[in-house]
C-alpha cells in the first residue's frame, strides 16, 4: 500500500546576485513542498507514512538560481483507498509549491503496491508446517558469526523490533537476550494489524488467498535495509533460513493437496474479506515504463 513518484520542478536560471528577479528557483519549490508535507504530518492517520529524498538539488553553486530540482516521495497507508487519497494530498502540495515559486511541476509516477490481504486459514496451515518441519540447528561457529553482528546493536535496539501478533512476548524477549539468532518456532496469534513494510505480494493477495513465511536468516538486531542484514546474505545462517522456508512451504502445499477442505476454507475467508471489493492496481493505467536517473 504505497505510491512512489518523483516530483520534478522546472524553473529559470539566473545570477543569484546580479539578476535574482529573473530567476525562478526549482530548489525553492522542492523545499516548500517538503515543508508543506511535513506540516501535513499532524493531520495524517497514525498508520500513514511519508518518506522523501531530494535526488537533485540543481547544482552546487549557491550563486546561481537552480533551474532544475527533484524530490522523490514514497507514500504509505493501511489500505489502497487511503493511500490514493494521501498521495493526492501530496500532489496538491507539490502543485502549491510550483505556484508559490512560479515554476512548472512534472510528476513522474514510479511504483504502486497494494496492501496485503491476510488469510488466517492459510496461516494456520503454515503454522502447523513450522512445527512439523522444526527449526534448523546452528553450529558454534555459526552462532559466533551471528554474535558479531548482534553485538553491533544495543540491547534496546534488539528488543525494539518485536512485531505484532506474538503469542508469548516474554519468551521472545528472553530468546533475544540469550541467543544470537531466533532458534525456536515463534507462536503467533491472528491479527489484522498492518505492518508498514511494502511488497508486491500484496497485489497477489487481492487475487488469490495468500500467506507468507518468515524465517530467521540473520542475527537478532539486524533490521531491513541495514548493512548487517546485507552482510549476512550469503552466510550459512541465511542459507539454512531459506532451506527452512522452502521445507515449510512444501509441507504446507502437501497439507493443502491432501486436505482440499483447507483450500475451501481459505477461499471462503478470502471472499468474506473482500466482500465484493475488486482489485485495483495502484499504478494508473496511463503510466508507461520509464527510467529514473
Amino acid at each position: 500500500m504505497f505510491k512512489e513518484a518523483c516530483f520534478r520542478f522546472h524553473g529559470v536560471s539566473s545570477h543569484a546576485a546580479g539578476a535574482p528577479h529573473l530567476g525562478r528557483s526549482a530548489l525553492d519549490a522542492v523545499e516548500l513542498m517538503d515543508v508543506g508535507v511535513n506540516y501535513m504530518r499532524e493531520h495524517m492517520e497514525d498508520s500513514d507514512r511519508v518518506h522523501y529524498a531530494i535526488t537533485n538539488t540543481g547544482g552546487k553553486s549557491p550563486n546561481v538560481v537552480q533551474a532544475e530540482a527533484e524530490v522523490r516521495y514514497l507514500i504509505r497507508s493501511a489500505t489502497n483507498p487511503k493511500c490514493k487519497k494521501l498521495y493526492e494530498r501530496v500532489v496538491r502540495i507539490a502543485q502549491g509549491a510550483a505556484l508559490m515559486t512560479d515554476t512548472k511541476l512534472e510528476v513522474l509516477f514510479d511504483e504502486g503496491l497494494s496492501n496485503t490481504v491476510p488469510n488466517f486459514a492459510l496461516e494456520d496451515v503454515i503454522a502447523k508446517a513450522f512445527q512439523t518441519v522444526g527449526v534448523p540447528t546452528y553450529t558454534a561457529e555459526e552462532r559466533a558469526y551471528a554474535k558479531q553482528f548482534k553485538d553491533s546493536f544495543s540491547v534496546e535496539d534488539q528488543l525494539s523490533d518485536i512485531p505484532f501478533g506474538i503469542a508469548d512476548i516474554m519468551k521472545l524477549r528472553e530468546n533475544i537476550k540469550n541467543s544470537e539468532i531466533c532458534d525456536y518456532v515463534v507462536e503467533t496469534i491472528h491479527t489484522d494489524h498492518c505492518e508498514m513494510g511494502s511488497t508486491d505480494v500484496g497485489d497477489v493477495s487481492w487475487v488469490i488467498p495468500t500467506a507468507t513465511v518468515n524465517t530467521a536468516c540473520y542475527s537478532y538486531g539486524a533490521g531491513a535495509h541495514s548493512w548487517q542484514w546485507t552482510a549476512q546474505g550469503k552466510s550459512a545462517i541465511a542459507h539454512k533460513g531459506m532451506i527452512f522456508a522452502a521445507k515449510v512451504m512444501a509441507e504446507s502445499a502437501k497439507t493443502l493437496l491432501e486436505h482440499p477442505e483447507e483450500i475451501k476454507k481459505a477461499w471462503n475467508e478470502f471472499d468474506k474479506r473482500l466482500d465484493g471489493e475488486k482489485y485495483e492496481c495502484l499504478i494508473p493505467k496511463e503510466i508507461e515504463p520509464h527510467v529514473i536517473e
